[in-house]
């Protein structure tokens, strides 16, 4: 008997150690700050990499939504008017590349169909109704909606 109970001692006090690994992919919910205190993203880091879905602010308005995976764009990505919240551009992404599908507005209306593939895009299709729709639109400006 008491062999058993030091065989059960030994057990508990040796076969239950919990040994930590120096590799642990914990995620961790990160705020992003702009030298003046503003916050200019927000999202998850796996091993000090963005991971999941991101949110960008530029003046305290949500500017885009940006799917990660290991510090590169994959997934979706959506660009927002800041004045009116509407959005102006979504797509995916694929290892940082924009792939398939994208799709531009003006004004809630649509503007434009791009498709890319392998570094290079076509557009698919352009509202009429939009002088210069064939055009790639700019980067959304950074103009104070106040």
């Amino acid at each position: 008997m008491t062999k058993i109970l030091r065989f059960l001692l030994l057990f508990l006090t040796f076969g239950c150690v919990e040994t930590k690994n120096s590799n642990y992919d914990a995620m961790e919910f990160v705020v992003e700050l702009n030298e003046d205190g503003v916050i200019k993203g927000s999202g998850f880091k796996k091993n000090n990499k963005r991971e999941g879905e991101w949110k960008f602010f530029v003046n305290d308005k949500l500017s885009s939504i940006i799917e990660y995976k290991g510090d590169l764009m994959n997934g979706k990505e959506i660009w927002f008017d800041r004045c009116s919240g509407r959005v102006i551009e979504e797509g995916e992404n694929k290892l940082g590349k924009p792939s398939g599908p994208w799709y531009r507005y003006l004004y809630g209306e649509l503007v434009s169909i791009s498709n890319y593939e392998k570094d290079t895009f076509e557009i698919v299709y352009y509202n009429i109704k939009f002088k210069d729709a064939n055009e790639i639109p700019p980067p959304p400006n950074i103009k104070n909606c106040d």
